[in-house]
């Protein structure tokens, strides 16, 4: 039911966008922009930032897009709990309007994809660092809906040195698998965040606060009660507690809250925005209910980062420096229960001992460069960048002292260009990364899915690769009318290992090829 209420509201949205913006003679630089929306943080540097404060600054009357896109994955460079290939469908509408003295920006997305072989994985919405998943060995052809709608407004006071700004986001997913043992993952996950700013001469100070609640349930459906299913209770590298039966049911809920900092000094050719986050993500997984709840985990991250953000802006363009950093310190705590019987015969789950079996610290680290230049009319025409980024994950198990560390250096390269030949807008975005892995090791032992889980794990983390990335849009100003500008996205990213990776075959690949048929209004 909710397929047809997300398409009938997409058309809605999209007629509102094309009546507003047909009544709306403002010129402006953005219009029949085929990156309008990208590029749009070139100019706003708060919307960079976390603090949804950020649109109030936009001074353009109307600015949106809607499009239809197809798109396929596949290759033999993928994770042992990802799927082999996918097909891909999806449509989006985004857009910001200022109507009077408030901001708003709003977003609608639909995608439905098939997920082919996916073995090891039921879980949808969780925390991707969250080791507590629950899986089945079987695997099959996975059918996957997602719908995200998210809103933000913001205004300023009559004086103009006081700005509020709030954002919503709500997505939910249906995940299912036709196979026994007939997995079908129901996941929400919806984020509140209120944030303000005040302007104090050459400075403005700005905060925010997040909240987000995580809700996912899994509940495997065996047609075949012939056939005795296996399940697996992942806690991390692999090690899992194992069950058999026919029905199951798994739950994760959860909280993800935490707040930022900004401090924004404006001078005469330069600014600078230094944004401080922190936030912690708690999530729990455990199986029935009540008396017989079993509880299968204890995900908890805690986050700190750092970034500062530089322009010296010109007349002609803008020079940008970024930097970043952060810490994350990640805790799995298992439960060890067993099963008593209390005078009325019924059989529960009780907790004799607790403890943290899984830590993890991740650390990351980051510098880049960008060189913007405009046309005449001020608009952005060209985009240079590079970047250097280090990650390095540290993870640990107990009681049986295992552990895995893996030191990432990602470097990257971005060309981006738009121009116009005759009547027809074209662009052209292409990025170039090549991780390098100086070093990694894993120390385990006595793991049963050590081939199958663990070693292509690893080896998937901390491969060498290159990845090509390239988008052409095409655009025709008059095919319909001066107010809209329909276009044609054709993106397409090759994922190359290099050197000879364990586990996967000499230079494993991967491929995502994609097209969006849209419109800028």
């Amino acid at each position: 039911m909710y397929k047809k209420n997300c398409f009938y509201f997409f058309i809605f949205l999209l007629f509102i966008g094309f009546n507003c913006r047909s009544q709306s003679n403002i010129e402006d630089s953005s219009l029949n922009n085929l990156n309008g929306l990208r590029l749009l943080y070139a100019d706003y540097i708060w919307l960079t930032s976390d603090n949804p404060v950020g649109i109030a600054e936009i001074n353009q009357p109307r600015l949106g897009k809607a499009f239809l896109g197809f798109a396929q994955e596949q290759g033999s460079f993928f994770n042992y709990n990802s799927p082999k290939s996918i097909d891909n469908i999806s449509f989006l509408t985004e857009g910001y309007t200022k109507p009077n003295k408030i901001s708003y920006y709003g977003k609608l997305k639909y995608q439905k994809s098939k997920e082919y072989n996916l073995v090891w994985n039921d879980a949808s919405f969780i925390a991707e660092e969250n080791p507590f998943i629950i899986a089945d060995s079987i695997g099959g052809n996975y059918d996957n809906e997602i719908f995200y709608l998210e809103g933000k407004m913001s205004s300023k006071n009559a004086a103009g040195n006081l700005i509020w700004g709030l954002a919503l986001s709500y997505k939910v997913g249906n995940k299912v698998d036709q196979t026994d043992p007939r997995p079908e993952i129901s996941s929400v996950l919806f984020s509140f965040k209120p944030g303000v700013s005040i302007v104090c001469g050459q400075w403005v100070l700005g905060t925010n606060l997040y909240l987000t609640y995580l809700k996912e349930k899994v509940d495997f459906d065996v047609v075949d009660t012939h056939t005795n299913y296996r399940y697996f209770r992942f806690m991390g590298f692999g090690k899992y507690l194992g069950l058999s039966g026919d029905d199951l049911t798994r739950f994760y809920k959860g909280w993800d809250y935490g707040g930022s900092l900004q401090a924004q000094y404006i001078a005469s050719h330069w600014t600078n925005l230094l944004e401080v986050q922190l936030h912690q993500d708690y999530q729990r997984a455990e199986e029935g209910s009540g008396n017989t709840r079993f509880l299968a985990g204890d995900y908890t991250k805690i986050s700190f980062e750092v970034s500062d953000r530089i322009r010296f802006v010109r007349e002609w363009g803008i020079h940008e420096i970024s930097l970043k950093g952060g810490i994350s310190e990640i805790e799995g705590k298992w439960f060890d229960q067993h099963q008593v019987t209390d005078n009325e015969g019924t059989q529960y789950w009780e907790v004799y001992n607790e403890s943290i079996r899984y830590k993890k610290t991740i650390l990351q680290a980051g510098a880049g460069y960008a060189l913007m230049s405009k046309l005449r009319d001020t608009r952005i025409s060209q985009i240079l960048s590079a970047g250097l980024n280090l990650r390095m994950d540290m993870a640990d198990f107990y009681p049986e002292g295992y552990s895995q560390n893996i030191y990432n250096l990602t470097a990257r390269l971005g060309v981006f260009k738009q121009w116009q030949t005759g009547q027809t807008d074209f662009s052209i975005d292409i990025e170039l990364d090549y991780r390098y892995n100086p070093q990694s090791d894993l120390d385990i032992d006595e793991i049963e899915l050590v081939e199958q889980v663990s070693y292509p794990d690893h080896y998937f983390r901390s491969s060498d690769y290159l990845n090509v990335n390239g988008i052409l849009k095409l655009g025709i100003p008059k095919l319909f009318n001066k107010s809209t500008l329909p276009y044609i996205a054709i993106e397409n990213r090759w994922l190359q290992t290099t050197g000879t990776t364990p586990y996967f075959e000499k230079s494993a690949y991967r491929l995502y090829s994609g097209v969006r048929l849209g419109l800028i209004f």
